[in-house]
């Protein structure tokens, strides 16, 4: 199990991404979805690890756990999103798993005809079984556009931007009063109600970025 610390430094190091948002309610979200995601530090390192080494861009937080789901099932056993970063696809996984087959198989049929060379004449042996090809169902891609659209809009809505368009970098600078508010108001419409996961303690609990080390590709 992860600790909103180690949530906020794995936020802080994935920051060397470009288009990293700066505002702390983002980064706060960002990290409330480790916190559900990541179930202990080991899989939390290969995230980060992971993500720095592959994305040139910060992706947002449905392909960052996306990319978890490549490799492990999420903590709070919900929604797996289609990964889209290159080298995680599903096409990529699809080609990963033959090719590993393509290998296993090799080894099996070579290994039958060592055991066939050595074995006595008229000594019979079943030939070794032959994987089925494991298919993945291609993306519906307009889909997953309409519902990534839907979600900008959500948090568009929650943050009062009147253009529909988030733009972290460059914003004017909110009154404590007014950050307070607008947290409260994204816990009510994200329904997060546990004090110790709310949004307002995982902002005031992420590290200074001046602090955190940066991570290794």
């Amino acid at each position: 199990m992860i600790t909103i610390r180690q949530a906020g430094v794995a936020v802080s190091q994935m920051a060397v991404l470009k288009c990293f948002p700066s505002d702390a309610i983002a980064r706060a979200m960002l990290a409330e979805m480790i916190l559900r995601t990541v179930s202990d530090t080991e899989r939390l390192e290969w995230l980060v690890r992971v993500a720095v080494a592959n994305c040139d861009e910060y992706p947002g937080p449905k392909q960052i756990r996306a990319l978890y789901c490549t490799r492990f099932k999420p903590k709070d056993g919900g929604d797996q999103p289609t990964c889209t970063i290159p080298g995680f696809t599903p096409a990529d996984s699809e080609r990963g798993y033959q090719e590993l087959q393509a290998r296993e198989t090799a080894k099996q049929i070579e290994a039958y005809r060592h055991q066939k060379l050595l074995a006595a004449p008229g000594t019979v042996f079943d030939p070794p079984p032959l994987p089925e090809p494991k298919r993945i169902e291609p993306v519906d891609r307009q889909t997953e556009d309409i519902e990534a659209m839907e979600a900008r809009n959500r948090l568009a809505d929650a943050v009062g931007v009147e253009s529909r368009v988030i733009h972290f970098r460059g914003s004017p600078k909110r009154t404590d009063e007014e950050n307070a508010r607008l947290l409260q108001e994204l816990q009510a419409r994200l329904g997060i109600n546990e004090p110790a996961r709310s949004l307002a303690s995982i902002a005031a609990s992420l590290p200074d970025p001046q602090s955190v080390p940066a991570t290794s590709a």
